[in-house]
């Protein structure tokens, strides 16, 4: 998922021995929209080497081949719907776009962005073996080092430590635009700077999609209990 801590899991993991970074599948999209051709001729020029590529891919039935082929082993991160949002609006700031009205972008996010968000996670969902294998930004941000011990865990990497240094934490709008990390490393940032009526919304959207009822107070608020019993 898009602001998932993706592209900082994939930066600290290609410190490990032996794992580089690899482009694979560029971009957001449905397995429809990829290029089977080149992602098998990718796949077969990395043969019996580690790597990690950052993608984000919804799951169906060309990427669940290759997983149970082996080729491939998903991590599936994901992040709260409302701290996604602020943190899309994040990365435009940081790209020189000007935010002069955070609620109408956060509006336009939610419209654009919230949807497509919701098929990714309701794909991976059905994914058999996704307890194993999905990782909560929120859980980064409480617990860094717990974090990558997961990551490590499931990749079969979990005897190299990895440290990550603690991030800067801003909490102030003036913050955001000095220094383009309005929602890095803190949670809840959307249910403050959201409308009520702008969460009201994305909690709609959820109800509305076909993802399983136990996922909806993860995906609003950020919260979920290890071991949730229908899991």
């Amino acid at each position: 998922m898009p602001k998932s801590g993706s592209s900082y899991t994939t930066s600290m993991l290609a410190k490990v021995d032996n794992i580089r970074i690899e482009n694979i599948v560029s971009g957001i999209m449905d397995s429809a929209q990829i290029d089977t051709g080149m992602l098998a001729t990718a796949l077969s020029q990395n043969k019996h080497s580690s790597f990690i590529a950052q993608s984000h891919i919804v799951c169906s039935d060309f990427p669940l081949e290759l997983i149970e082929k082996k080729y491939l082993v998903p991590l599936v991160l994901t992040r709260n719907l409302p701290d996604t949002v602020i943190s899309l609006i994040d990365h435009q700031v940081a790209s020189g776009v000007k935010v002069s009205d955070i609620e109408q972008k956060c509006e336009y996010f939610i419209q654009i962005m919230v949807p497509w968000l919701l098929t990714f996670f309701a794909s991976w969902v059905k994914y058999p073996n996704f307890k194993n294998v999905w990782i909560r930004y929120e859980d980064l941000s409480e617990n860094n080092q717990k974090y990558f011990n997961k990551v490590t865990a499931t990749l079969g990497v979990e005897d190299v430590i990895v440290k990550r240094p603690v991030q800067k934490k801003y909490h102030s709008p003036s913050d955001f635009v000095a220094n383009h990390h309005f929602n890095r490393g803190i949670n809840n940032r959307g249910f403050k700077i959201m409308s009520a009526r702008q969460i009201e919304l994305i909690n709609k959207l959820i109800i509305l999609s076909e993802i399983p009822h136990q996922f909806s107070e993860y995906l609003l608020t950020g919260i979920w209990e290890t071991g949730h019993k229908d899991l």
